[in-house]
């Protein structure tokens, strides 16, 4: 795709995502208590205009929002990377870690092994436990899901 065809769905998908975030803005502010700060903030920038101030509280509450979904992807990844590590999924010869009915597993030397399973399934961990083939594990992940 020519660089400028994509520059122009870029922007046309940042501007429809924007209205979205507005729309979700508008939202909050007729159900959601205001938020104290931002408006102080927002009033301070309308130097006390009450108009101004809400236009500008509008643009504060969205630049809030796009932060925390910032945050949001800035702690997942580094989650991800952190467990990444600690699983040991960076050593030769082991697959990035997939799932199946909310049970991670890995492939190390021609075995399946789980090393995660879901917050919903409390009884005894069933972490490391190795399997020979997919069929083997999703025999156990389905007997233990549907029991």
């Amino acid at each position: 795709m020519c660089p400028l065809k994509l520059f122009k769905k870029h922007k046309i998908l940042s501007r429809i995502q924007e209205e979205a975030l507005y729309a979700f803005v508008m939202q909050q502010i007729d159900t959601e208590p205001q938020r104290t700060g931002l408006y102080a903030l927002a009033l301070v920038e309308a130097e006390g205009d009450e108009k101004k101030a809400y236009a500008a509280y509008i643009r504060r509450r969205v630049q809030a929002t796009k932060d925390a979904f910032t945050i949001d992807e800035i702690i997942a990844e580094e989650y991800k990377k952190a467990k990444v590590e600690e699983d040991g999924f960076t050593q030769p010869g082991v697959s990035q870690a997939e799932e199946y009915r909310g049970y991670q597993y890995v492939k190390r030397g021609g075995q399946l092994i789980i090393t995660g399973q879901p917050p919903s399934d409390s009884s005894k961990t069933v972490c490391g436990l190795e399997f020979s083939n997919f069929d083997q594990l999703k025999f156990f992940v389905d007997k233990r899901c549907d029991d």
